[in-house]
């Protein structure tokens, strides 16, 4: 940006919180953005507390209450897990909520919003030298994979253009 003659200002904030302070924030939140129908994934959670408190936080999906924990904040970090739905092929809207039943100095940075695609149909190359591998991925996948196989040659996709549109390559 800067040879191109593009101006950036930054500003760095202290997040360093006084010996006094009560404060309990969402630090992060790790999660896949995409997965497949009926895998199994979750969102782990980081919030941050300055003291010992109990808290809620809760899940909601697509506008909705969808999960809600009761959990013991220690002072430091604390991690918690979520399953996320996979059970229909959507985009879900998700916002964690962190509500401590005590202070909380700061209460802008007790709310996270995410989004997860989850896709119906899965699609598969399949290149193997045994038959057998092809029934075996069919007996995997079941009828939510698009399975392209090649068993026994070497004429297979190779560019990046025929092999983008996999999902997975075995």
């Amino acid at each position: 940006l800067y040879a191109q003659g593009i101006y950036i200002d930054a500003m760095y904030l202290d997040d360093n919180l006084s010996q006094t302070a009560k404060e309990v924030q969402l630090t992060s939140v790790s999660f896949n953005q995409s997965t497949y129908l009926n895998h199994e994934t979750t969102a782990d959670v980081m919030i941050q507390s300055s003291y010992a408190v109990r808290a809620m936080v809760y899940l909601n999906k697509n506008g909705q209450t969808y999960k809600t924990e009761t959990i013991d904040l220690t002072q430091g970090y604390n991690v918690l897990s979520f399953d996320l739905d996979t059970k229909t092929a959507a985009a879900n809207d998700y916002e964690l909520i962190v509500e401590p039943l005590g202070e909380d100095e700061n209460k802008e940075n007790d709310r996270y919003t995410f989004m997860q695609t989850v896709t119906g149909e899965v699609n598969v190359l399949l290149i193997s030298s045994k038959i057998a591998d092809k029934k075996a991925v069919e007996d995997l996948y079941g009828s939510r994979a698009n399975i392209d196989s090649y068993i026994g040659t070497s004429e297979v996709p190779f560019t990046i253009e025929e092999l983008c549109k996999y999902d997975e390559i075995m």
